[in-house]
């Protein structure tokens, strides 16, 4: 099982748009909501530097950027193309 969520303009933080496709996935909540941390997705940073996957695929100097990056985080392999195309897998 696959879910793709394609990243929305208004929201330019790319690490904001993970969380919410992993959170979807798992149908669990985007943020720890309980005490002992298993409720909820854990925090991007554990796995990933939220601001360099941000400006990794930025439009800088009129270029588009191309490529593809993988991680994985909380379980899931997550795969954010330059299109801003965002899949989430069963790792």
């Amino acid at each position: 099982m696959s879910a793709a969520i394609e990243y929305k303009a208004e929201n330019p933080r790319l690490s904001v748009k993970v969380v919410e496709a992993i959170a979807a996935y798992a149908d669990q909540s985007p943020v720890v909501v309980s005490e002992d941390g298993t409720d909820g997705i854990a925090p991007l940073y554990q796995t990933i530097d939220p601001d360099a996957l941000d400006a990794l695929f930025q439009n800088t100097a009129g270029e588009e950027p191309i490529g593809t990056v993988e991680f994985v985080h909380c379980g899931y392999k997550v795969t954010v193309e330059s299109t801003g195309e965002i899949t989430v897998t069963e790792r």
